[in-house]
């Protein structure tokens, strides 16, 4: 079950898969659930909120774990929040367009915290292969 929660979430973030505002962001909320941290109580799911798995888990951050990458990219992109609200109007009713794409990002956001500062502790491994552009001094271009 955690696999097709989290593949059904990667589809709804590539805009492949029209999923409610709120049924997107509790299939967020289960991941979170799973490594242990709560995504933040709005309005949007305030009736819906999964409280922690206590001595259970549900290896879904195993299952995300391989695409960490293209969460970054999705909390990277300026223009996601835009194509989401159009993505959103086009397949299903927007109920809280204001405030969803940022709960979404913030979300998405602990996960991969949550992923790269796991075994940060002992190396900067995760750092070096999620956040490659750290290592590189900015070009003169991009410096003036």
């Amino acid at each position: 079950m955690s696999r097709v929660v989290v593949l059904e979430l990667l589809q709804a973030l590539k805009f492949k898969s029209p999923l409610p505002d709120t049924n997107l962001l509790l299939l967020v909320q289960f991941v979170c659930a799973d490594i242990g941290t709560r995504l933040a109580e709005s309005t949007i799911i305030q009736k819906h909120m999964i409280s922690t798995l206590p001595g259970c888990t549900t290896a879904a951050m195993e299952c995300m774990r391989q695409y960490i990458s293209e969460l970054l990219d999705f909390i990277a992109d300026m223009h996601t929040l835009t194509k989401l609200k159009n993505h959103m109007k086009a397949c299903c009713q927007p109920l809280h367009e204001d405030t969803f794409g940022g709960n979404l990002k913030v979300g998405l956001a602990q996960v991969a915290a949550m992923e790269i500062s796991k075994g940060n502790h002992r190396d900067n491994k995760a750092v070096v292969r999620y956040l490659p552009w750290l290592y590189h001094p900015p070009s003169t271009m991009q410096q003036g």
